[in-house]
């Protein structure tokens, strides 16, 4: 239980560590083109691992389901209760092991800005996959099909946060989608917390002007806003996971 939660965090955190080892000592205007693209690209991929590491997550809900439908139907206890304490029980858990391995990246890759958000960014985003991990276990029949649910849908979010297209490059029939994506959110949380803005402008527009990558990547709102807009993705995962739970069965009791 305890090692399916820690060995892809920690192999995650010792893989990206050494591969952007000090990728963060330049500063002011030593932050070149290069610099900050290859910055952008490590605090995109700290928020797209968890949600694709959430899978973890899912076989306890699948495991449980006979002894889950049994329990409800007797009252033993209430449907929300039963998510809470899953929630908790993995939360906790995840507390010290994303310190440490957010910490070793942190110091390891020398990055800048608050760690303290780093590290809150990293953890709301982990457990937002872990609500979206109990929807895909419940919506799904099996574990096979559950782990092809959850897949799919982190590479949909993987296309459409802004990092491999950015939004204003999208078709406008589908940008709206990146609003509703929590990866989204916890990226632009720690690119703004990492450049404060006050990246040197390297890109240039096609109007001719210079911009940083917080303008390039359009990275919009403010720590608290990001903050807030994943915390509601987070609600609105646990109730679909509520409601799917309530009302989808794979199996008699």
């Amino acid at each position: 239980f305890v090692m399916s939660r820690v060995a892809g965090q920690i192999l995650f955190a010792l893989v990206q560590f050494t591969l952007f080892w000090k990728i963060g000592k330049a500063k002011g205007e030593d932050m070149d083109q290069a610099n900050q693209l290859n910055i952008g690209s490590l605090l995109y991929m700290l928020n797209i691992l968890p949600s694709f590491g959430a899978s973890g997550y899912m076989p306890s809900i699948v495991l449980e389901r006979a002894v889950f439908y049994r329990e409800v139907d007797d009252g033993s206890y209430p449907l929300f209760s039963y998510i809470t304490y899953k929630l908790i029980e993995e939360g906790v858990l995840a507390i010290p092991v994303t310190l440490v391995a957010q910490m070793s990246l942190y110091l390891g890759c020398a990055l800048q800005g608050s760690f303290a958000i780093f590290w809150i960014c990293n953890y709301m985003v982990l457990t937002c996959g872990i609500a979206l991990a109990y929807v895909c276990a419940s919506v799904a029949p099996n574990m096979d099909a559950a782990n092809t649910l959850l897949p799919v849908y982190n590479v949909i979010q993987l296309l459409f946060s802004g990092m491999l297209i950015r939004r204003a490059d999208m078709p406008s029939g589908w940008e709206w989608y990146s609003h509703t994506l929590f990866v989204r959110y916890g990226w632009q949380a720690q690119m703004i917390n990492y450049f404060d803005k006050e990246e040197p402008k390297v890109f240039r527009t096609k109007e001719g002007d210079m911009e940083g990558i917080i303008e390039f990547y359009g990275a919009s709102g403010t720590i608290t806003s990001n903050l807030l807009a994943i915390f509601g993705l987070l609600w609105f995962w646990i109730i679909v996971a509520y409601i799917v739970m309530k009302n989808i069965r794979h199996q008699s009791r």
